[in-house]
């Protein structure tokens, strides 16, 4: 079964509880994975993880962002049969 890990501070982790829940498809009611449950303390590391990136992304130059942004689509297409069963 396919595990999927919570994004923080550019790393997949997991929860600090440890805890996690079924994600169902609703069309079939088929097990797809199991989500890591993110607590309070998994939100406040993501929020100050956001906040202590937020200078540097700010201050990189708009085309700069738009190349990374775009690099990161190509990834994620290129990727995307990875996200799903």
């Amino acid at each position: 079964m396919r595990e999927y890990k919570l994004f923080i501070n550019g790393e997949w982790v997991g929860s600090n509880s440890g805890e996690m829940f079924d994600d169902i498809n609703p069309a079939t009611l088929e097990l797809i994975g199991k989500l890591h449950k993110g607590n309070d303390e998994d939100v406040k590391n993501a929020v100050d993880a956001a906040e202590d990136a937020f200078d540097a992304w700010s201050s990189t130059p708009a085309p700069q962002r738009a190349k990374i942004l775009f690099r990161r689509q190509g990834c994620l297409k290129t990727e995307k049969k990875s996200f799903h069963a």
